[in-house]
């Protein structure tokens, strides 16, 4: 009798072994799932509250998730559009170089650091991460580029490129509001105002109620009203 006890006993024991040693087994497969849709989610939150401009908690909350995987690009992309935010722009440059680092072909990291470089006032470097990024023909939006580009180009004094790259940007893209807009400056700075006068209303035709649609009638109304 004791015999068959003890055999029981150890089969039991055996059987809570097993499942111990399932359940160790099984715990690590869990823990590796959980943190990367944890650390996604953490990311959605953080570009959400990117969105709304409350800069310091999407900090923190990247800060988070890169302490966890230092290498996920899209929180590193994020974290340097953040610093630049907040105008910490030598920081969100360094951030950008990371991205890269990561991944060379990742053309919005690219863009980002062109922007960042603008910021900085080195413009030549920017023009050629601008250049570089239009290579990419599989980015989606090409024409926020060649918009970027003819930015820089009225920064350098260099309008007539400036109005091809952003006449470039709206062929693209014609519904693309901030490329008319951006037209339409540059042909004030141009010195025709009739051109930029077409370009303004153009955009206040196209989105009456974007943020570019106020500043075109703004642009307007200083064209009719002597400062």
């Amino acid at each position: 009798m004791r015999q068959a006890r003890s055999s029981t006993g150890r089969a039991i024991l055996r059987s809570l072994t097993f499942l111990l040693v399932m359940l160790v087994m099984t715990v690590p497969a869990a823990a590796k799932k959980d943190p990367t849709k944890k650390q996604s989610s953490k990311v959605k939150l953080a570009q959400n509250y990117y969105l709304n401009n409350r800069l310091a908690e999407a900090l923190s909350t990247l800060d988070e998730v890169l302490k966890e995987d230092s290498k996920y690009l899209e929180a590193r992309q994020l974290r340097g559009q953040v610093l630049f935010g907040l105008d910490a722009i030598d920081d969100a440059l360094v951030e950008f170089d990371r991205v890269l680092a990561l991944d060379k072909g990742y053309t919005e990291g690219r863009n980002w650091r062109a922007f960042a470089l603008v910021q900085l006032g080195r413009y030549d470097e920017a023009m050629t991460e601008y250049e570089r990024a239009l290579k990419d023909l599989t980015y989606p939006t090409p024409e926020k580029i060649h918009a970027n580009k003819g930015m820089l180009y009225r920064l350098m004094k260099r309008n007539d490129e400036a109005i091809a790259s952003l006449e470039e940007s709206v062929r693209l893209n014609p519904s693309y509001v901030k490329g008319f807009y951006e037209l339409g400056v540059t042909w004030a700075a141009s010195g025709d105002m009739e051109k930029a006068r077409k370009q303004f209303e153009n955009v206040i035709k196209m989105a009456p109620n974007a943020p570019e649609a106020r500043m075109a009638r703004d642009r307007l109304d200083r064209m009719v009203t002597p400062s």
